[in-house]
Formats: structure tokens, sequence, C-alpha cells
């Protein structure tokens, strides 16, 4: 009897713990799979963010690049706007430096006339005859002609 006991005994003991074990296999094999669900739904989610993400970089980008687009567009504007400028400043430069030459000649010429008439009168005061009777005065008093026209 007492190995009958034992044998019951030890069924039962077997048997809840093939059960038990049978259980938890069922169980563990239960979790996985909510697991992986689980984690396949996150991993979804996160690709769903991602795309977002990808979404909203993308629309910045095109923002700035149409921001830089005017940007250029503008700058080109005043860019060229500046080059007309630069132009008419460079043709009055041209204007300004030819008149400076002109003045530059001009004034040489007027320089060489008066060390002329700074000589002829220098001349003049050396040979000059205050004596209004003077004999030997040439050519006579009254009667000087230039040999040549001075302009």
């Amino acid at each position: 009897m007492e190995t009958s006991i034992l044998t019951i005994i030890s069924t039962i003991a077997s048997s809840l713990f093939a059960g038990t074990t049978i259980f938890q296999y069922f169980s563990l094999r239960s979790m996985r799979k909510k697991m992986r669900a689980e984690a396949n739904k996150a991993s979804a989610e996160a690709d769903q963010e991602e795309a977002k993400v990808d979404g909203l970089n993308l629309e910045n980008i095109r923002t700035l690049l149409n921001l830089q687009g005017e940007q250029l567009t503008a700058s080109e504007q005043r860019n060229i706007a500046l080059s007309k400028i630069n132009d008419e400043l460079r043709a009055k430069m041209e204007e300004y430096d030819d008149a400076l030459t002109d003045m530059k000649d001009q004034i040489r010429q007027m320089k060489d006339k008066l060390s002329q008439t700074m000589n002829r009168a220098e001349y003049a005061e050396e040979n000059l005859c205050l004596d209004k009777e003077c004999k030997v005065r040439k050519p006579k008093l009254g009667t000087f002609k230039p040999l040549r026209k001075e302009s």
C-alpha cells in the first residue's frame, strides 16, 4: 500500500509537473507571440515616425531651397543693378580723366606762354632805353612792328 500511495503521489506529482511544464511552454509561446507583435507594432510606429520626420525634413529642405532661390534671384538683380552703376561711374571717371588731361595740357601751354612772356620781359628790361630822344634806339620810337604774330 505504501508503494501504491507513493506511486499515486509520484504519478500526481509527475502529472502536475508535466502539466505545469506544458502550461509554461504554451504560456511562454503565447508571451513570445505577444512580444513579437508588440515589437513589430513598435517598429512600425518607429518607421511611421521616421517617415514623418523624413517628410518634415524634405519639406524643410524644399522650403530652404525655395528661400535660397529667391535670395539668389534678388542677389543677382542687385548685382546687375550694381554693375550698371559701376559702368556709369567708370564712364564718368574716363570723362574726368580726359578732362584732367586736357586741363594739364592747358596748364602746360599757359606755363610755356608765361615763361616766354617773362623771358621777353626780362630781355626788354635789360635793353630798355628810357631816354625818349635816344639816337641809338633801334627801331626808332613808334616804328616797332613784331616780326611774327604771337598767338
